[in-house]
């Protein structure tokens, strides 16, 4: 388990643990996206977070990473993992996506497409994902 999926569990939104705990939204972002970790946090915003979420300063420094991380950066390698912590209806688009792909059905890749985008977009604007997530999705895609 990861940060992002604590906050799943326990029905958070990155901007509802942001107000609760007075942790700045930016910090809450940057552990969800994996820019940064609880470990590298100072101890009164795993105070605060581990308040709010109801676990113990501990369990939030042991948060499963199973990243594999840059050491000059100290971002994951790989951006796959903002794949991880899509919705549903996203998640369900992106194998109707591959399914297109794979039977070369270009017209309905096309149309997923762009039905994709828009899902995306809603689910930016209601913080079910971020920014980086929207991008990597759509560069990804768009790719294919």
């Amino acid at each position: 388990m990861n940060f992002n999926d604590l906050l799943i569990k326990k029905h958070f939104t990155q901007k509802r643990l942001s107000e609760l705990s007075g942790v700045p939204r930016t910090t809450i972002v940057d552990l969800c996206t994996h820019k940064t970790f609880i470990k590298k946090c100072n101890v009164d915003t795993v105070y605060k977070i581990s308040k709010v979420l109801g676990v113990s300063m501990e369990y939030l420094i042991e948060l499963d990473n199973t990243y594999e991380i840059d050491p000059k950066t100290f971002k994951p390698k790989d951006n796959s993992y903002l794949e991880k912590t899509l919705p549903t209806n996203i998640k369900s688009l992106l194998i109707k996506l591959n399914n297109a792909l794979l039977k070369s059905d270009l017209l309905k890749y096309d149309r997923l497409y762009i039905e994709l985008l828009q899902e995306l977009v809603e689910a930016e604007n209601s913080e079910q994902i971020t920014a980086n997530q929207k991008e990597y999705l759509l560069t990804k895609y768009m790719e294919n």
